[in-house]
């Protein structure tokens, strides 16, 4: 059974820290059938209290903000998930830490034409994700920078035009690199495009080229 297996891995070599990582990405089930996650809420639930009666201590939550059509009221729903999560681990004195990256369209997915949310939307819905945990529940959060995210989605869609921004610029920190991109996003449009605007990314990939893409 899934609790014999997991109660198997406690304390094993396999097991870090008898920590078990679930990535969810959301608590809306509407995010996850688009971005093709299969888990129900009842699986979800059911894989959190077998970890937990099996003597797993450390729940790691796997969570994703900005993907394409995501509201407030999808937040709230990860919101609600969270807590459930943490109420159960409080019980038995385990710790959850929920990992939070922002959504970033990659070469080759059914979404690689979705573009990327802007910072003051994704700190928006990050503040909702956050606050109903200051107090009380077993939860702490490890987050992505927008940085970091920004310049994940350049290199992914980026063509060979804009080659020499990369070139001089490769050795940069992460940080350093995306406020060079925030900068040329307000004056050129075109990279503005390039990370913000769907209908101008759409066929505009330079990896169209080749056949069957």
């Amino acid at each position: 059974t899934a609790y014999e297996m997991l109660r198997s891995l406690v304390g094993s070599e396999m097991c870090i820290r008898d920590r078990l990582t679930i990535a969810p990405e959301t608590g809306s089930a509407t995010l996850r059938q688009r971005i093709n996650k299969t888990m129900t809420d009842e699986s979800i639930y059911n894989t959190v209290e077998n970890a937990l009666s099996s003597g797993f201590k450390n729940l790691r939550i796997y969570l994703m903000l900005g993907i394409p059509s995501e509201t407030d009221r999808d937040v709230e729903e990860t919101v609600e998930m969270l807590k459930k999560i943490g109420e159960a681990a409080k019980i038995t004195g385990a710790k959850v830490t929920a990992s939070v990256n922002q959504f970033v369209p990659k070469p080759g997915t059914t979404l690689e034409s979705a573009s990327l949310a802007r910072e003051e939307v994704i700190l928006h819905r990050l503040r909702l994700l956050k606050e109903p945990f200051y107090k009380n529940l077993p939860v702490e959060f490890k987050v992505e920078s927008t940085k970091e995210a920004l310049v994940q989605a350049f290199l992914a869609s980026a063509h060979r035009g804009w080659s020499h921004y990369l070139l001089e610029n490769y050795n940069k920190s992460a940080s350093k690199f995306a406020s060079y991109i925030k900068k040329l996003i307000k004056t050129d449009q075109s990279a503005e495009s390039l990370l913000f605007n769907k209908d101008a990314r759409i066929n505009k990939f330079p990896w169209k080229i080749i056949s069957g893409r």
